[in-house]
């Protein structure tokens, strides 16, 4: 965001989209290599506002692990969620006033696969993986724990409606079912 007559530039590599449901907002994740962070750029297209939301931050990172973010949306089309087990992070991005509200720290996982992330129905946890390991975020505590799921590798994954399965879908397997 820029003064009015201001000219801003703004500059990164997207690593990610998602948009909501109603279509008020497209989100994407942007990595600036020049500076070696990760935002978000909410595209609020009702209201026609754009902000730009930094990532939690990460003073070592490198590029290939900012590249680990991924987004995901809560029901509600309200709160951001934002992971990457490569660097042991998740945060909760409030979208009507564009601020990082809560981030928390975890071990980081060993996957080397794309992350993946789902929100259940009710808001009430977000799960994620980094193609290893699988983690499950309870947002009403806090924290995130891994999930045992007897599953190698895991190419992307999902919730049934009410929360309680989670699927995993494996590269060239047929998918799974798990019960958390």
């Amino acid at each position: 965001l820029a003064t009015k007559g201001e000219t801003v530039v703004m500059q990164g590599v997207a690593a990610g989209t998602v948009a909501s449901p109603d279509g008020r907002w497209l989100l994407t994740l942007y990595v600036d290599t020049k500076e070696n962070t990760a935002f978000v750029h909410a595209l609020n297209l009702v209201d026609r506002i754009p902000l730009c939301i930094e990532m939690p931050p990460c003073n070592r990172c490198t590029v290939a692990q900012l590249r680990r973010w991924a987004l995901a949306l809560a029901p509600d089309g309200r709160t951001l969620y934002v992971t990457n087990p490569a660097v042991g992070r998740i945060g909760e991005i409030h979208l009507p006033t564009g601020q990082l509200i809560y981030h928390a720290r975890f071990k980081p996982g060993t996957g080397s696969g794309d992350t993946r992330a789902a929100v259940a129905s009710d808001g009430a946890h977000v799960v994620f993986t980094d193609g290893e390991t699988v983690w499950s975020y309870d947002t009403h505590r806090g924290w995130p724990q891994t999930v045992a799921t007897g599953v190698e590798r895991v190419a992307d994954l999902g919730l049934s409606a009410d929360g309680k399965r989670l699927f995993l879908a494996r590269p060239n397997a047929t998918p799974v079912s798990v019960g958390i």
